[in-house]
């Protein structure tokens, strides 16, 4: 995902001078003590000895706070597992410690995967960093914690004219809607022209700010509040005989800030994010014509060669390979009959 890719790239700024402060900051201090509070997710009193109870860190995650999306649950999931345990506490007290509780679990990481925290990208590197990284991948993956609550849903549509002429300007509707349940507070539709298409003539919406380009349209979506809609329309010019596909996408920018809010961290269904619509332009020894490797829906011919990309959201459609000329757009790229599944992309 985009933050796991950024958490990367954080990472690499950080360099030499991140390595160092990681080995500085290694598990060879340990600390045993009595777990008797916990003001945050990520944050523990601890009483070591008889000696007053001590403010520590956990190293590695930072948790939601109280006023955002899933703070208190969150901080319910740390006190149920190291409340009024003995813990072992690894590293620097003053700076943060990894915490071991009484059954070997490491505390940071059952958290990450628990989805009640996430991997603190605002602090030096550490040594469990790696393993971090894939246990909150997986946590996001599965929509654990915080990363299911803290979503929304965007989802995209384009219509447009089913034939045209070559040299014609056509005009299609694009629909971004926020199916919710946490408001969308930054999105960026995307316009690609397909095939026999020359260029983004035309790109207009009063729900954002669009910007066109000889490749690609963009657009900053107004904030969208749970089912709530924005209305692009866009314009594209005609050049040749065939298939011209026209495609949408849209992708949520989800919060990166150390505290959210109710903003979204993911969007949790990507497979809605993208359109398409294929208009026919007929003549030239190009007439529409349906394709019968593709007896879900009617997809022409070639040309153009069109791919999975042109005809979403359709996805997992079968395919015949004995017919003629079978699969003739190459959309069943494992030849397992099915079509424009993952793998086949």
């Amino acid at each position: 995902m985009r933050r796991i890719l950024w958490i990367g790239f954080v990472c690499a700024l950080a360099g030499a001078v991140a390595v160092a402060a990681a080995a500085s900051r290694g598990a060879t201090q340990k600390t045993v003590g009595k777990v008797v509070g916990i003001p945050t997710a990520d944050t523990l009193l601890v009483k070591i000895g008889k000696a007053k109870a001590k403010r520590v860190r956990i190293l590695g995650v930072s948790a939601p706070a109280a006023t955002d999306c899933y703070g208190t649950a969150a901080t319910a999931t740390t006190r149920a597992l190291a409340l009024n345990q003995r813990v072992a506490l690894i590293g620097d007290l003053k700076k943060g410690v990894f915490v071991s509780l009484p059954n070997g679990e490491d505390l940071g990481g059952v958290l990450l995967a628990r989805g009640a925290a996430q991997i603190d990208i605002w602090s030096a590197r550490t040594t469990r960093e790696q393993a971090y990284a894939a246990v909150q991948r997986e946590a996001e993956r599965t929509f654990q914690g915080m990363w299911g609550a803290c979503s929304t849903d965007l989802e995209v549509s384009i219509s447009g004219p089913e034939q045209g002429l070559p040299g014609q300007l056509l005009s299609y509707s694009v629909l971004v809607k926020n199916i919710g349940p946490l408001p969308a507070k930054e999105a960026e539709l995307r316009l690609r022209p397909g095939n026999y298409s020359e260029f983004v003539h035309k790109v207009t919406s009063a729900d954002g700010t669009c910007t066109p380009s000889s490749w690609m349209a963009t657009c900053a979506i107004n904030p969208l509040g749970p089912g709530a809609t924005a209305a692009v329309t866009v314009v594209l010019r005609a050049v040749n005989f065939g298939a011209l596909s026209a495609r949408a996408e849209v992708n949520l920018l989800g919060c990166i800030a150390q505290h959210c809010g109710d903003a979204p961290l993911l969007d949790r269904n990507l497979d809605s994010n993208h359109a398409s619509a294929v208009t026919i332009l007929p003549g030239g020894g190009y007439e529409r014509k349906c394709d019968p490797s593709y007896p879900a829906g009617c997809i022409p011919v070639p040309p153009p060669d069109l791919d999975c990309e042109d005809f979403r959201p359709l996805r997992n459609f079968p395919v015949r390979h004995d017919v003629p000329d079978a699969d003739d757009h190459h959309l069943d790229g494992n030849h397992d009959g099915i079509a424009c599944e993952e793998e086949d992309y």
